[in-house]
């Protein structure tokens, strides 16, 4: 379906001609000291990432854009000799899509192809432009924006079974997320709200067990968020329920799961270095037994690096057992083009573990950022995290480290 879409829209726009040409490059390394593996016995690891971009954006005489880019991923010193590696592995299409605007003379614009998907503040769809390689999908999407009121609605394909358009698998294991992500701008664009239906369908079966044949998953998440910007004032409150059906150990359970985020801030603008102060809470519903029932909330395609930690722990280690976050940022501006953050995250599961315990540990992130000009920007930081007991039980004892910076060019 998502296929006979793009066929359509290509022959609609199939005589427009190319009339401008923009290209534009991002080149970013990033050096990294990675001790996260709380053994203080190992050495840290050191590595360097390197992405680079290169894009082109064509824009016709008529209602059509089209959007190449391209992108080369890898670690320093993978390939150890060059002049015999010409298989370019970490070369890709990052993203490929064209546009149409105008569609039935309204305010909509259909895009098909290969599109990264930034919907509001990337809680739970997200680009992840921190990865060296980031997210993008394969899909339609049709989308309006009139009147401080836009709307997104796109369906995409995680995984297509076919291998050709003539073939296909046996089973039919084909994997979709679509959604409709609407937002209202309100009071002189010092506030929104996003209201949202996502969509997640994994057409695998089940393998055995009673529910033999049933598909692996279909999970809908339904939200809302509400941000304020106001003078010095940052607030939001987000919210989001799960339900639905998903594979667990070959049963097929009910999903009922939930999520909850809240943040506060204040920024003194008009002093010296202009500092602010935050606070926040981020509840990920868990669960002690999801054999019966499945209370543990999934961020689906969000940007975690975002809001849980620089260092990635979370809510990966979390398991089941839902997480709850709580936030202390501090940060100054000494001048115009450089700001230093500290974030203090406290972990705790939101479920207890076998043992009762419920204290993951906390995690401390002093970031910095230099803009050279509006091409060139420095950030580096430094991550400790601090395990406590719900941790310790698994084995993990000592304190893990780590260290960036990061240099990114846009050309």
């Amino acid at each position: 379906m998502i296929a006979w879409l793009g066929f359509v829209l290509l022959i609609t726009v199939g005589e427009a001609r190319a009339a401008d040409v923009e290209f534009a490059a991002q080149l970013r390394a990033r050096l990294e000291i990675d001790a996260k593996d709380f053994d203080s016995d190992t050495d840290a690891q050191l590595f360097t990432l390197q992405r680079t971009r290169f894009a082109a954006r064509f824009t016709t005489d008529s209602e059509l854009t089209g959007f190449i880019q391209f992108q080369d991923s890898r670690a320093w010193g993978t390939e150890t000799n060059t002049l015999s590696d010409a298989s370019a592995d970490a070369f890709d299409l990052h993203q490929g899509y064209v546009a149409l605007s105008q569609v039935f003379r309204q305010p909509l614009t259909l895009k098909i192809g290969r599109m990264e998907m930034i919907r509001s503040n990337q809680r739970l769809v997200g680009a992840v432009g921190w990865s060296n390689t980031g997210r993008s999908f394969d899909g339609v999407e049709l989308q309006t924006n009139s009147g401080g009121l836009s709307a997104h609605l796109w369906a995409a394909s995680i995984r297509d079974s076919s291998t050709s358009p003539e073939t296909t698998s046996q089973n039919d294991i084909d994997r979709y997320f679509s959604g409709l992500f609407a937002s209202r701008t309100w009071a002189e664009e010092n506030q929104r709200t996003d209201a949202f239906v996502l969509w997640d369908l994994d057409r695998d079966i089940i393998p055995s067990g009673p529910d033999i044949g049933e598909d692996r998953l279909n999970r809908w998440t339904i939200g809302a968020n509400h941000f304020i910007h106001y003078q010095g004032v940052r607030a939001s409150i987000e919210g989001a329920y799960q339900l639905g059906t998903q594979d667990f150990d070959t049963l097929k359970v009910d999903v009922k799961a939930h999520f909850l985020g809240m943040r506060a801030g204040y920024a003194l603008t008009d002093v010296s270095w202009s500092p602010e102060l935050a606070v926040g809470l981020d509840w990920l519903s868990g669960d002690q037994d999801p054999t019966d029932e499945l209370g543990t909330f999934n961020t689906l395609f969000a940007t975690n690096h975002k809001f849980y930690g620089y260092m990635d722990f979370f809510p990966r280690l979390s398991g089941f057992l839902g997480l709850r976050d709580y936030l202390v940022r501090g940060k100054v501006r000494p001048n115009g083009a450089t700001s230093v953050a500290v974030d203090f995250h406290w972990f705790r599961s939101d479920k207890d573990d076998p043992a009762g315990e419920n204290r993951f540990g906390y995690e401390i992130d002093t970031i910095a950022n230099y803009n050279h000009s509006d091409n060139l920007s420095v950030q580096l930081g430094y991550s400790v995290f601090v395990p406590k007991a719900t941790l310790d039980q698994a084995g993990v004892l000592d304190n893990a480290h780590w260290f960036f910076v990061m240099t990114t060019a846009n050309l």
